[in-house]
């Protein structure tokens, strides 16, 4: 069962983004996500860090496609570095680690965000 915040999301983004005020999207800040055999939970953005030295795809994204649903495409997927938007594309790492394995690596880093996940196989 995919979360009401998930809902609220998806829907935003395939109906209009524009009318997603920033204050939407921030109370989006975690939701729920069944992909494959895995639940994927996002705890809430670490603004201005990044998680370096895990990162396994490196993608150029467009400002409306979250890097959050890249990384549940994706099953080696545990964390993302969302990047500064450049030409309406945004900077989207996939990191195979998170902060909590590796707390060392979290560094400081203006414009970017990271977002870990709480991964559950089911």
């Amino acid at each position: 069962m995919i979360g009401n915040k998930t809902t609220i999301q998806a829907i935003c983004i395939r109906k209009n983004m524009k009318s997603c005020t920033s204050a939407t999207i921030k109370a989006v800040i975690e939701f729920y996500v069944v992909a494959g055999c895995r639940r994927v939970k996002f705890v809430p953005p670490v603004a201005g860090k990044r998680l370096e030295g895990h990162m396994f795809l490196n993608l150029s994204v467009g400002i409306y496609t979250p890097c959050e649903h890249r990384c549940v495409m994706e099953k080696d997927c545990v964390s993302v570095n969302i990047g500064p938007t450049i030409n309406n594309k945004v900077v989207c790492e996939l990191s195979d680690s998170d902060a909590i394995k590796h707390p060392g690596d979290l560094k400081q880093r203006n414009g970017w965000t990271y977002r870990g996940t709480e991964v559950r196989k089911i």
